[in-house]
């Protein structure tokens, strides 16, 4: 599908623009605040049905407009003409039509209109965390494959109600609590059997790039890491449930997948990255959860402010900490949860000290 012209009324900061495009390379040139970056969003907005940037739909709408409208006109590879439009007014449901019909579902619409859309927050895919590179395989997937996007929603569906339970006042009701995870494994069998295969498929390409842009010298390698690789999903449930009761959350499943990056056999976190720059001159990871580990912390910022007044090079200190809610666990209990979990994988200690 090629994007002929694209209408907007009242999208953010664009009030009223009609564009026709080539089929070929469009290039928009114009200075900081313009909405550049917003057209191309409603770009976005048209294949997926939400905005890449925006997590509101109402955020999207023009100041104090009560409604915005966009527009595509699209044309096929064998000639024949589509047009997609959507409407949202405050505090209504948004519409989606495609040739003037409403869509029954929003899902219905995605993979119709494949899209690829590269930002700098891109760099989030390394430097982020694990739901920054689920989410890439999620709409990657969904584009493509209608079984899987569908399973996904049931799956959330399911997650976000057993979370609701956890996070009761009163103990869940363990026949609801069974319906809910009975629901995601078997959902979550569709999940993982597709994240993997679309895995499988991407690391010759992935790897391929990288080497064409290092010209060789690293090894960098992709895998796929889910629970489900462990054990059978309702296992994995049913065992940590007292534990999701404390956490208020679920913990075990394939919303907590994972797309491991290696380079040189080491994880591709930003502080392996940052330690095999040649500017770099001290590169560590420290944490506070004692008195012991606040002490060497402590050392560590002071030899990071050292090297910078002896101009040695560039120190980064690394902290890893508790989540600001602690988890919603004591803070004994989070530091030790800390411990079992966080530190087997940001092994603390000296990265680079030259």
């Amino acid at each position: 599908m090629i994007l002929s012209g694209i209408s907007l009324l009242n999208y953010k900061n664009l009030q009223e623009v009609n564009i026709a495009f080539s089929p070929k390379i469009n290039c928009f040139i114009g200075s900081n605040g313009m909405g550049k970056t917003n057209l191309l969003d409603a770009v976005y907005y048209l294949s997926f049905c939400k905005s890449a940037i925006s997590p509101s739909d109402n955020g999207n709408i023009y100041h104090d407009a009560s409604f915005f409208m966009l527009q595509g006109a699209y044309t096929s590879d064998s000639g024949i003409d589509d047009e997609i439009s959507c409407g949202l007014k405050r505090g209504e449901k948004k519409m989606f039509r495609r040739g003037g019909k409403a869509y029954e579902r929003l899902s219905d619409h995605i993979g119709h209109i494949p899209l690829v859309m590269v930002s700098p927050a891109d760099n989030e895919l390394i430097a982020g965390g694990s739901e920054e590179r689920r989410r890439f395989m999620d709409v990657v997937i969904s584009q493509y494959d209608k079984e899987y996007l569908g399973a996904l929603i049931r799956y959330n569906r399911a997650l976000q109600q057993r979370n609701v339970l956890l996070r009761g006042e009163r103990e869940p009701d363990a026949d609801m609590m069974s319906l809910m995870e009975d629901m995601m494994v078997a959902e979550a069998v569709c999940i993982h059997e597709r994240r993997k295969q679309f895995t499988d498929e991407l690391i010759p390409i992935f790897t391929a790039f990288h080497n064409s842009i290092v010209g060789g010298g690293e090894e960098v390698s992709l895998r796929y890491r889910s629970h489900l690789d462990e054990k059978d999903l309702a296992e994995l449930l049913a065992a940590s449930r007292a534990d999701d009761r404390r956490l208020g959350h679920t913990s075990k499943g394939v919303h907590r997948d994972e797309l491991v990056m290696q380079l040189n056999g080491y994880p591709l976190k930003i502080t392996e990255l940052i330690a095999q720059l040649e500017g770099t001159c001290y590169v560590t990871r420290q944490s506070a959860h004692n008195p012991a580990a606040v002490r060497k912390l402590k050392k560590a910022v002071r030899k990071a402010f050292e090297n910078s007044m002896m101009d040695k090079g560039t120190s980064f200190v690394e902290v890893v900490s508790t989540c600001n809610s602690g988890w919603k666990l004591s803070p004994v209990q989070a530091n030790k949860w800390m411990e079992e979990n966080m530190f087997p994988f940001y092994q603390l200690g000296d990265l680079k000290d030259r």
